[in-house]
């Protein structure tokens, strides 16, 4: 008989869940969206001051792209820690 019971709480404490995904969701886009264009064009102008030898390497070991994956990383991070600290505190 506490299936009944335990319908309701799994039910909740799978959309609180679900609720904290979307958030994060919601603040890792707008941070990919707006931050990560400034932050990837101060790094081309910056790799673009370079020799040619030098950037050529750089292209051809993937430098590049290990960089967005790192910077994609902290903004995940961060919007992760925006939206369960706004939580916990609002709980």
């Amino acid at each position: 008989m506490p299936a009944p019971l335990l319908i309701p709480a799994l039910l909740g404490a799978v959309g609180s869940f679900i609720a904290q995904a979307l958030l994060a969701l919601g603040i890792g886009l707008v941070a990919y969206n707006f931050a990560m264009p400034e932050f990837l064009a101060l790094i081309e102008q910056q790799t673009n001051q370079l020799p040619p030898d030098v950037y050529a390497v750089i292209a051809l070991t993937k430098v590049d792209v290990a960089i967005t994956i790192i910077l994609s990383a902290v903004a995940a991070n961060m919007a992760s820690r925006v939206a369960f600290r706004r939580n916990s505190t609002s709980a």
